[in-house]
C-alpha cells in the first residue's frame, strides 16, 4: 500500500501531485521537488517508515500552550468524526477545551487511542486516518468511498475520520477546519464534503473555495466558520494525538483493532473482517 509518511511535504505542483497517486509519495521528504521512487519493495517499505525526529516534530509543531480554541460539538477526544450512516454523525465525546499536554494514551500497545473492539450486535468500528492533501487520500476516497456509503447505509460499520494536517502546512488545515465547520453547520454533507475535497487535492484549494463548495454543491454557509479558523487548533489537535499514537502516514486505516496492510483492496479485507465479526 502506498502511504504518504508523516513529514511535511511542501511546495508540490498539481502535475507532480497527480504522479504521485501511482508511483508513491515514500520517497518526497521535506524537499521541494520529489526524487525518483526507489526500486523493489524493500526500498518502498524503508521508506514509508518516519524516523522519530518526524514524528517528534510533528508532535511539537504549532503553539503547546495548553488550551486550544473551539471544539466540534461532534468530535471525538481522539480528534475524529463518527459516522453511524452516510448523513449523521454520533455525538460528540470531546471535552469543551482540548489540552496538547494532555492527550489520551492508547490502553494497549501498539494500537492508536479510542479504536473499538467489535462487540457482538454492533456495527464494526472502522477508523481511516486522513490528510486531505494526501494523493493516497484521494486516491483511497476515490476507489473506495462508495463501499464504505453502503456499508454505512446498511448498517454493518461505522467509520470515523481522524484528519491530519502533515502534508502541506497550510491547505492541509484550512481543508480540516473546513471538515469541522461542515460537521457542525451540516453534518448531513460532512461525507460527500470531505470526499470530494480530498479528491481535489492536487487543487490547493483557497478558504474562499473551500467555502463555494459547501455553498454550491450542499447549500451550507460555511464561510465565516472557515474565514475566521474556528477549528484550526482543533486540527492540531487531531493530528497531535496521531503522533502520540505513531500512526506512520495516511491513508492509515483500521477495523476494530485490525489495521489495513494493503496488501489486498481495502474493500476484499473490510468484507473480509466483516464476515469474522459476524462468526
Amino acid at each position: 500500500m502506498n502511504r504518504t509518511p508523516l513529514r511535511s511535504l511542501t511546495a508540490l505542483t498539481s502535475v507532480a501531485a497527480l504522479s504521485l497517486v501511482l508511483s508513491g509519495c515514500a520517497s518526497v521528504g521535506d524537499s521541494e521537488e520529489p526524487d525518483a521512487p526507489e526500486e523493489g519493495a524493500a526500498g518502498q517499505e524503508e521508506q514509508d517508515q518516519p524516523d522519530q525526529a518526524d514524528q517528534d516534530d510533528a508532535a511539537q509543531d504549532g503553539d503547546d500552550d495548553g488550551d486550544l480554541g473551539a471544539v466540534p460539538s461532534a468530535a471525538t477526544e481522539h480528534g475524529g468524526f463518527v459516522l453511524s450512516s452516510p448523513t449523521e454523525l454520533e455525538p460528540g465525546t470531546a471535552p469543551d477545551e482540548v489540552d496538547l499536554e494532555d492527550l489520551p494514551s492508547s490502553e494497549e500497545p501498539g494500537v492508536p487511542s479510542g479504536l473499538r473492539p467489535p462487540e457482538e450486535g454492533e456495527p464494526l468500528h472502522v477508523v481511516i486516518y486522513s490528510d486531505p492533501s494526501c494523493p493516497h487520500c484521494a486516491d483511497f476516497e476515490e476507489e473506495y468511498g462508495d463501499f464504505l456509503e453502503d456499508e454505512l447505509d446498511e448498517g454493518t460499520i461505522t467509520v470515523e475520520y481522524r484528519t491530519m494536517t502533515f502534508v502541506d502546512e497550510q491547505n492541509s488545515p484550512e481543508a480540516s477546519n473546513a471538515f469541522s465547520c461542515m460537521a457542525e453547520e451540516s453534518p448531513e454533507d460532512y461525507l460527500p464534503y470531505l470526499n470530494e475535497v480530498t479528491q481535489s487535492f492536487g487543487e490547493g484549494l483557497s478558504p474562499e473555495e473551500l467555502a463555494e463548495i459547501a455553498a454550491d454543491d450542499y447549500g451550507a454557509d460555511i464561510s465565516n466558520c472557515i474565514e475566521d479558523g474556528t477549528y484550526l487548533d482543533f486540527a492540531e489537535y487531531t493530528t497531535e494525538v496521531a503522533g502520540e499514537d505513531q500512526i506512520p502516514g495516511t491513508p492509515t486505516v483500521y477495523a476494530g483493532e485490525e489495521e489495513w496492510d494493503g496488501t489486498e483492496d481495502f474493500d476484499e479485507w473490510a468484507e473480509e473482517q466483516l464476515a469474522e465479526h459476524a462468526d
